[in-house]
């Protein structure tokens, strides 16, 4: 025998049981795959001695195993918390020791209590980028298989995993429902609104934005990319994802901001990257979550920020020209007197200019509160 067991521990008892040794099932035959020859079988004359195979690799293990070699078991009784633990121990160390695993099997000997009753809440609200999971009641509490699948009727707003987590997709209404998996086939119901809080005009306003970052911060990519930081003056978290991203007016939606960005934390701010969504897509998709899929004109531009329906509304527009000479030669205002409203502007507009690349800054002074 190896110096392994197979062991299962319950609030009553534990019982063991020693693998066995590849050579306890050596064969005069190879069944297959990357074997090592042990011992002889003996004839009745010397010539007529055979070395034996035995398994030393995964693929030569998974033949013997379907052989039906290497067979090991234990039972134990279980207790009223219904826990219990299966595994494998090692009693002790040796050197080239190595143990292959396969084919587990539970098998329960006892009567079946059946689930009569399975309850879910009957309706539940999450917001737009958060996951929940749903936790069921088993009804009676002893009942053996207090296991359910899971189905959404609308994955495009939400899909649901086999533990009964719930993730969000999309606003709108699905039903979530669980159904029993012991063969009473019981079944119940949610009908689970996705909410999305969307930012309104004046809730998040462009605090920095850098056009060409050509050495002076790394993105999650590991390039100098461009980026547009946003500020939440309020006390309240709001969500961006799924929101467009714009510098053509007639296009509002040139790139969806993912999901994943979630929210603007409440007096907070969130830094949205560009320039390399197509680069390095070997990090993942983490990193892919934080690229916004447009480039920044470097001359200055106007970005618009706006919902699925477009909205337009009465909103600050913050012209970033800083006192001086622009590049056409004319005399430029101090941002302060260029403040002004337009009831046709999408809910976010921030207009930036500029003959060189250069960060501009715009938003609300948190301790005077006047444009910066």
């Amino acid at each position: 025998h190896q110096l392994a067991v197979l062991y299962a521990a319950s609030a009553k008892e534990e019982s063991t049981a020693l693998l066995p040794l590849a050579s306890s099932a050596a064969l005069e035959t190879s069944l297959g795959g990357g074997t090592s020859t042990v011992g002889t079988a003996s004839g009745g004359n010397w010539w007529e001695s055979k070395r034996l195979y035995i398994p030393n690799n995964m693929q030569a293990a998974h033949y013997w195993f379907e052989a039906g070699y290497y067979r090991t078991s234990c039972e134990v009784s279980v207790g009223t918390d219904g826990q219990l633990t299966i595994g494998i121990r090692k009693k002790k160390t040796q050197n080239g020791d190595w143990t292959c695993l396969d084919n587990w099997k539970l098998e329960y000997y006892g009567g079946t209590v059946m689930v009569t009753s399975i309850t879910i809440p009957s309706t539940l609200e999450v917001e737009l980028g958060s996951s929940t999971q749903i936790v069921p009641t088993y009804k009676p509490s002893n009942a053996l298989f207090k296991k359910a699948s899971w189905t959404s009727s609308d994955e495009s707003v939400a899909t649901v995993d086999d533990q009964g987590t719930v993730t969000t997709h999309h606003a709108g209404q699905t039903v979530i429902t669980a159904t029993t998996v012991d063969g009473s086939n019981l079944s119940s119901e949610c009908l689970l609104t996705v909410t999305f809080n969307g930012a309104k005009a004046g809730q998040v306003v462009f605090n920095e934005v850098m056009s060409a970052n050509v050495d002076m911060f790394v993105d999650p990519s590991w390039n100098y990319g461009g980026f547009v930081e946003l500020y939440n003056p309020t006390y309240k978290d709001v969500s961006i994802g799924t929101y467009w991203l714009s510098d053509d007016s007639q296009n509002l939606r040139m790139a969806r901001i993912p999901i994943s960005v979630g929210k603007v934390p409440a007096r907070g701010f969130r830094v949205l990257w560009f320039d390399h969504k197509e680069t390095r897509k070997d990090i993942g998709e983490n990193w892919e979550n934080t690229q916004i899929d447009m480039k920044l004109d470097c001359d200055g531009d106007t970005i618009f920020l706006s919902d699925d329906a477009g909205n337009h509304t009465e909103c600050p527009l913050y012209d970033r020209s800083p006192p001086g000479i622009d590049g056409n030669g004319n005399v430029r205002k101090h941002p302060d007197d260029l403040l002004k409203h337009r009831s046709d502007a999408p809910p976010f507009l921030l207009r930036t200019h500029g003959h060189r690349p250069r960060p501009c800054r715009t938003g609300t002074d948190v301790n005077h509160g006047r444009p910066l």
